[in-house]
């Protein structure tokens, strides 16, 4: 429809909505007024419904008066005349002052198009509106420990239930000099044949149909938790394993303990932290091997790092280099790490130990365990087979102890 079609039939609508309004007016006034209660409260009520509907309508065309207005002021038509706004015309028909002394009867009050209260967000809304904007995945985890070990130590892999390897485990060395003509002096060794079984880590989750399907990120979250939870299990046995029963081999449980040097050559005054960690790797060098990694726990650490003369000043120890967060001190790879105890040091030559895969962590999805099917949950599973290898001819060298027992033994007295 054209806008001046529009607008005539627009003004006409409202001054017949006007007219009619007046009418009913004066009709629900003189209903009060005569002591006609519930003829006025019925025409009231009748009044309040058919205005509701003819405002709705009214807007709609207002509507498309205002976009054919908005062409207008953007040139489409510079000579066609802007018809003033709805509210102004429903201020002009329906609100001009000739209407005001209907707007309350003698009983009760009606209003065109009444609205009861002002909403507020407090008053009238509940639950959530709008719905949040939310960020896709789990944002907030307390932080886990990062695992170390397989850094540090060589690994390998095997496809068999276990590893074997040859250890030279004794040795008779007669090699000797000799006159002319003389006797060669016997030598001899001993061969042995050691094996190793893969041990088995696992975990499992039980999660309901419900959830798999209503959370679309449950099924990766849940794998990356078991993932990590295995992660960090082997990293913890490959350290602390005991190597008896089900348990991993682990660098701890076959390490040689500290042993104070003999003599007093050997003995600090004040002996701190930094002199600990040298007299352990010192015990692995006399041993033969050639001691590369210290790990001890990160407050330890810094109890080291914070290490002060006897005027307050920081020690720079030498040998001491760092890179970032990366330190090494004097050779030895420094691991800062919550998997180990606070107090205790691992001194050792990680080319010593290794470390063999049989199955990495391997997951997988069930149905059908226990009673899953009927009661509509999926088990998932975690798997892992592995252990390491540390043959008894090179425990002297793992050097472990605590720091302080360790200052104490060194300590001049």
């Amino acid at each position: 429809m054209e806008k001046k079609e529009l607008d005539v039939l627009f003004k006409e609508f409202g001054s017949k909505i006007a007219t009619d309004v007046e009418a009913q007016c004066k009709e629900i006034d003189t209903a009060w007024t005569e002591g006609r209660d519930e003829v006025a409260a019925e025409l009231e009520k009748s009044f309040n419904e058919k205005y509701s509907k003819v405002d709705g309508l009214l807007e709609t065309m207002q509507k498309q008066i205002d976009r054919q207005d908005n062409d207008i002021k953007n040139g489409l038509s510079p000579n066609d005349k802007i018809v003033k706004s709805f509210s102004e015309v429903v201020n002009e028909n329906l609100k001009s002052d000739k209407y005001k002394e209907f707007s309350k009867a003698k009983k009760g009050e009606f209003v065109f198009n009444y609205k009861a209260s002002d909403m507020t967000r407090g008053s009238f809304i509940s639950g959530e509106i709008p719905i949040a904007d939310q960020e896709p995945g789990v944002i907030g985890k307390t932080p886990f420990r990062q695992t170390f070990m397989q850094n540090i130590v060589p690994v390998g892999f095997t496809s068999n239930y276990s590893i074997a390897w040859i250890d030279r485990s004794a040795e008779n060395n007669d090699a000797a000099v000799r006159a002319e003509g003389g006797a060669y002096a016997q030598s001899d060794v001993t061969y042995t044949r050691r094996t190793l079984a893969m041990k088995s880590l696992a975990t499992y989750y039980k999660v309901s149909d419900e959830m798999m399907d209503d959370i679309d990120f449950l099924a990766s979250e849940i794998r990356s938790e078991g993932v990590g939870q295995m992660e960090r299990l082997l990293d913890s046995q490959l350290l602390t394993g005991s190597g008896s029963g089900n348990n991993l081999t682990g660098i701890q449980a076959n390490a040689t303990a500290f042993s104070a040097p003999t003599g007093t050559a050997l003995q600090y005054d004040d002996a701190n932290n930094y002199d600990a960690i040298r007299v352990a790797a010192l015990q692995a060098s006399t041993a033969n091997y050639i001691p590369d990694t210290v790990i001890l726990h990160p407050t330890d650490w810094e109890l080291t790092l914070a290490t002060k003369d006897s005027d307050g000043s920081y020690v720079i120890a030498p040998g001491l280099i760092s890179a970032g967060n990366v330190f090494t001190y004097q050779g030895l790879r420094v691991v800062a790490n919550t998997g180990q105890t606070q107090g205790t040091i691992d001194v050792f030559d990680s080319t010593k130990a290794k470390i063999f895969i049989r199955q990495n962590i391997v997951v997988k999805l069930w149905e059908q365990n226990e009673d899953d099917a009927i009661n509509g949950y999926k088990t998932i599973t975690f798997v892992a087979r592995g252990n390491q290898r540390i043959s008894a001819e090179h425990y002297g060298a793992f050097i472990n102890g605590t720091l302080s027992a360790i200052k104490l033994a060194i300590n001049k007295v």
